[in-house]
């Protein structure tokens, strides 16, 4: 599990933890295994059914995780969308047939590419702290919405080199919105 960065020794008795009762089994299993530095398979093993998956299980295997220190950040940073003129930032990529003639400014099944400037103040000629790089989709047919799904990739300051991957819905003539963060790296990993 080098990958990962379990050895094998802490994946076995992190498991035989997990499936009390089985030990015999699980020392044959874990020689044959490890014998061959084959950790990972031994882990498959675990994924498919051994491992109690109940809501009680599950908490006893969240309790049992090692837990990193909490961070908190907050930032405000602008993201400027700019779908026409000399250098756009948000080029559309496809869009359906029967929804193309709408008056909607995105109109469902339109799926747009992007590469906005995250800049620290609403002035066009603010400082640029990020880049969000992905693509948004039409997603609603009731009402206007987009599906996100983009990193934010830090350019400068104290973040410069890290990410944070954003999904969600956005339903946009909302006043408020959230997106999930779902990942991150560097800074935020």
């Amino acid at each position: 599990m080098p990958n990962a960065g379990i050895s094998t020794k802490n994946a076995y008795s992190y498991l035989r933890e997990e499936v009390a009762g089985h030990e015999n089994y699980v020392n044959n299993l874990k020689m044959t295994m490890t014998s061959a530095g084959d950790s990972q398979s031994l882990l498959n093993y675990f994924k498919l059914g051994c491992i109690d998956e109940s809501p009680e299980g599950v908490a006893k295997w969240f309790q049992n995780l090692g837990h990193r220190k909490e961070k908190l950040t907050t930032f405000k940073l602008y993201l400027h969308d700019q779908v026409s003129g000399k250098n756009p930032t948000a080029i559309v990529v496809a869009r359906a047939n029967f929804t193309s003639k709408t008056p909607a400014p995105i109109p469902f099944g339109k799926i747009v590419v992007i590469d906005d400037p995250l800049i620290v103040g609403p002035e066009l000629n603010s400082t640029v702290m990020a880049r969000a790089q992905g693509i948004y989709l039409s997603d609603g047919q009731e009402e206007f919405v987009l599906n996100m799904n983009f990193n934010f990739v830090f350019t400068s300051g104290k973040n410069k080199g890290s990410t944070l991957s954003l999904f969600g819905q956005n339903p946009v003539f909302h006043q408020y919105r959230e997106l999930s963060i779902v990942g991150g790296t560097g800074f935020f990993d």
